[in-house]
């Protein structure tokens, strides 16, 4: 006579054990975040902002994901910016002249990377028109042409190759105007004399 509880395998359990074994790593039911408080919020924001600089947007999202109700939330980004841990202004200039600079990426791009990290479009325009000179725009994208231009050498037809060119510059973010002056200025260094 078989016990109760058993199937009809050895060593299968019966329904009634199903309901007493604790579920399986991956089937396992997520419970909503418990709320959380004013000074746990702050930690958690000023934890996250200090270990790089971030936006208000992005504080939002991380604390919101947290569990934070929005009362609490609204005052954590006002300590956070009484106390200039938070800055979108300064975020944005920073922004800007760093991904110039270092990565090479054009005014359209960068403006549309800052939208994406929820900079307001005012504080964008702002940053773009007065903290990009178009020397050091044009500096970039003559510095990614002259890069991109010698991998692309071996493309024996030149009007392919300066296809590809345009369109690498224009993903990189640079003004149509600014991609065909610096197209010219190459055609004309290369050209033989």
């Amino acid at each position: 006579m078989r016990k109760a509880g058993y199937g009809r395998w050895p060593g299968r359990r019966g329904e009634a054990d199903a309901e007493a074994r604790p579920a399986r790593s991956g089937h396992v039911s997520q419970k909503p975040p418990e709320a959380v408080g004013l000074e746990a919020a702050l930690a958690l924001a000023i934890q996250y902002v200090v270990s790089r600089p971030r936006t208000a947007h992005e504080v939002r999202q991380k604390l919101a994901r947290s569990g934070v109700d929005e009362a609490v939330l609204a005052s954590v980004l006002a300590q956070l910016q009484e106390r200039s841990l938070l800055d979108d202004a300064a975020y944005t200039t920073a922004y800007v002249n760093s991904r110039l600079h270092n990565r090479g990426y054009g005014p359209q791009r960068l403006s549309r990377e800052l939208q994406q990290r929820g900079i307001g479009r005012a504080l964008i325009d702002d940053a773009v028109q007065h903290n990009l000179e178009t020397d050091d725009v044009l500096a970039a994208a003559r510095a990614q042409a002259t890069k991109r231009w010698i991998r692309l050498a071996r493309d024996d037809d030149p009007a392919k190759r300066r296809q590809k060119l345009y369109d690498f510059l224009r993903r990189r973010g640079f003004a149509s105007a600014i991609v065909q002056q610096v197209l010219t200025e190459l055609a004309e260094d290369c050209t033989p004399d």
